[in-house]
């Protein structure tokens, strides 16, 4: 296939279990490092930068409690930020979820001066679309005790720190440390590849074109029911897969009886977009970047707040 990175990327979509995740950004813990306190009034961040763009599925993370240092039942929050163009994490996220007794372990590991650090790895309460190359700031802290911290990564890297929701970041740079966290997304398993064939299970692939080649498709199909849309040979773009356009756009992600919908990511001559999509239309939680600007939150059928329908064509 053409694309087959991007297009075993979207397959994941349809995996569970944060046992098969691919990394897709790491920092490991330190040990014999310092934990810094993150709960509601003492928040922390740090930032991250994917080499692709993608939609996180899942996270783990290292800390501890102060005292005691037998963990107490976990609920966390996940906030993601957005950078403001100088270095520091815009005050409001653009994405909380809140992960209730995630998986916890031993890792071993302690912190300064002998607290003992724990992993912590849970599946998110739903996908994050992220793009490559951009910055963004992960917070993360405790809403069930004052005394965890999030345990160091390297001894080398930065840090923002606030009081509470609303302030600003600001950077901490004494002692300087990045904090311990891998993001990760859900792989193809490689049975199925290797399994494809023709009939009428939606779970196939299969190439597919148009009479006069204005677009082609590699992914899973299912008959055609129809309904009209990216179907040709007897056969509908359905499940997930990668759709190129007369080389002007591609599109990998979710697709139902030929038509655009679920979580995708789109790449045209003057706009990219990740995220949601309902019959064709950006819906859901998405990040635009184009002729219109950068837009980060949640679409409806195609409208974004304070825009017109499908403004994004008249670039």
């Amino acid at each position: 296939m053409k694309h087959l990175n991007l297009y075993a990327l979207f397959l994941s979509l349809m995996s569970v279990g944060v046992a098969n995740a691919a990394q897709v950004f790491s920092q490991t813990p330190l040990d014999g490092g310092v934990s810094f306190g993150a709960t509601l009034n003492d928040q922390i961040s740090d930032d991250f930068v994917l080499s692709s763009s993608t939609s996180i599925t899942s996270i783990r993370w290292w800390g501890g409690e102060g005292l005691p240092t037998t963990p107490v039942a976990d609920t966390f929050s996940i906030r993601f930020f957005s950078d403001t163009g100088s270095g520091l994490p815009k005050i409001n996220p653009f994405l909380t979820l809140t992960v209730i007794n995630p998986v916890r372990s031993a890792s071993g590991l302690s912190a300064f001066p002998g607290q003992p650090i724990f992993e912590y790895e849970s599946a998110l309460p739903q996908e994050v679309p992220l793009l490559g190359g951009e910055t963004y700031y992960l917070s993360i802290h405790s809403q069930s005790t004052i005394n965890w911290g999030w345990g160091a990564s390297t001894p080398t890297g930065d840090r923002w720190i606030r009081s509470s929701d609303g302030d600003n970041w600001v950077p901490r740079l004494n002692p300087s440390a990045d904090l311990a966290f891998e993001l990760s997304e859900i792989p193809i398993p490689p049975a199925f590849v290797s399994s494809a064939s023709a009939g009428d299970s939606p779970q196939q692939i299969m190439s597919l074109s148009s009479g006069n080649d204005s677009w082609s498709y590699d992914g899973e199909v299912r008959r055609d029911s129809g309904k009209g849309g990216y179907c040709s040979k007897g056969f509908c773009a359905h499940g997930v897969g990668d759709l190129s356009h007369e080389g002007s756009w591609d599109y990998v992600g979710s697709f139902v009886d030929g038509v655009i919908h679920g979580n995708g990511t789109y790449n045209g001559d003057f706009y990219k977009y990740v995220g949601g999509f309902d019959n064709g239309k950006f819906h859901g939680y998405g990040i635009y970047v184009g002729c219109g600007g950068r837009l980060e939150g949640k679409f409806t059928h195609g409208r974004f707040p304070g825009k017109a329908e499908r403004w994004y064509y008249a670039c």
